[in-house]
């Protein structure tokens, strides 16, 4: 098996039949755009959000959250995302007050974010209800189907599945919203040729990644995938590309995905990874519980001087960060906490195509990354 950032395509994904979305992709408006920061444009359009007014947005966050609300003729406030996660709702309810048309919230990593709190303040001060769901796909908040908290839900599915794009745009409370969501045929065209020629071609070429890892060899590793998730894509929001929709291989790819069979996996990754930390005090963990959600990946914190998902990549394992670059719109004296989690957040892969092999060899990289690093000092 081999160690990747991302989930590869397998023939299966291709060949198999088509099956039935489970919830929360059914009984509700559904439109499939081409990635998620499109979906959140469309989210503040059909919940007939006004331009010129503001959003409530968290101060941590990837600029393709922001770029979208600002796109479609919305200022932002930020409001605080503590180093553990949590929000102030203090804070959120007093930002509400001072005038906000739309409060949107993360589901970050897939750890549940307080949903009822949330929904309580945006009734209460008579704001659109947004929910981010593109680091997550499936699972329940309290018996409840994520994604069905808000007036909107928006998902990414480039982060979950092996596809090469995808958003999707959930709406739970609003009018009948009828976009017209299209791509030209060379796109289509392009993403089926990417989805083959990078995600098919993987699973027979880098079979001998585990065990370079394990003897921790240097693994040479470009300039461009040090930051943050390898992508085609670039991560701007460009209004241009607002209405155009997902492709045909990714939506294909989706109908014959057993979804709840990726999050067991993944949440099956994740213990795994959090079972060998328990014990490992210089990684700080989110949360010692086991996770409900399908995750993103598995995140922790390191106070280390030295970024731990850079000396990771330099071993051959495919971490990954969020939030590296933050909107330059925020201040980030004002926001310490989404500073922090910036410069100090890492992600290990726990998508569905790993093997405890590979868990293991993650588990060995960083632990001998932070003994040598204690060594050192």
């Amino acid at each position: 098996m081999s160690l990747t950032q991302r989930p590869e395509l397998r023939r299966t994904e291709i060949l198999s039949f088509p099956r039935a979305l489970p919830e929360p992709f059914v009984s509700r408006q559904i439109f499939y755009t081409m990635n998620g920061r499109n979906a959140i444009y469309h989210a503040l359009k059909a919940l007939g959000v006004q331009k010129g007014t503001t959003v409530l947005l968290p101060a941590f966050h990837c600029t393709a959250l922001v770029d979208p609300v600002i796109a479609y003729g919305c200022s932002v406030k930020f409001y605080t995302v503590h180093r553990d996660l949590s929000l102030d709702m203090d804070e959120i309810a007093a930002l509400a007050h001072s005038g906000a048309s739309a409060l949107l919230f993360v589901h970050f990593f897939g750890y549940p974010a307080p949903v009822h709190e949330l929904a309580e303040i945006a009734r209460s001060f008579s704001m659109k209800l947004v929910e981010d769901c593109t680091h997550t796909l499936t699972g329940t908040i309290d018996d409840q189907p994520v994604g069905t908290f808000g007036d909107a839900a928006i998902f990414s599915l480039r982060k979950i599945l092996p596809v090469p794009d995808g958003g999707i745009l959930l709406l739970n409370k609003s009018k009948k919203y009828l976009p017209v969501l299209k791509s030209p045929l060379t796109y289509h065209l392009r993403m089926a040729k990417w989805a083959f020629e990078t995600n098919v071609e993987m699973s027979t070429k880098h079979d001998a990644a585990p065990q370079q890892a394990l003897h921790t060899e240097k693994v040479e590793i470009s300039a461009s995938s040090r930051k943050g998730p390898a992508s085609h894509e670039d991560p701007e929001f460009y209004a241009m590309w607002r209405n155009w929709s997902i492709s045909k291989i990714s939506k294909m790819i989706l109908q014959r995905t057993d979804l709840e069979d990726v999050r067991q996996k993944r949440i099956d990754n994740f213990n795994r990874i959090l079972t060998g930390f328990l014990d490992h005090e210089e990684v700080k963990l989110f949360s010692k519980d086991s996770m409900q959600l399908c995750p993103l990946g598995f995140p922790f914190t390191s106070d280390s001087p030295d970024r731990i998902d850079y000396q990771l990549r330099r071993l051959g394992i495919p971490a990954f960060s969020f939030g590296e670059d933050l909107h330059p719109r925020l201040d980030l004296r004002k926001f310490p906490d989404a500073k922090y989690l910036s410069e100090h957040l890492v992600l290990l892969p726990v998508h569905q195509n790993l093997s405890e092999a590979n868990i293991a060899v993650m588990l060995k990289a960083t632990k001998t990354i932070f003994q040598n690093s204690t060594l050192q000092v």
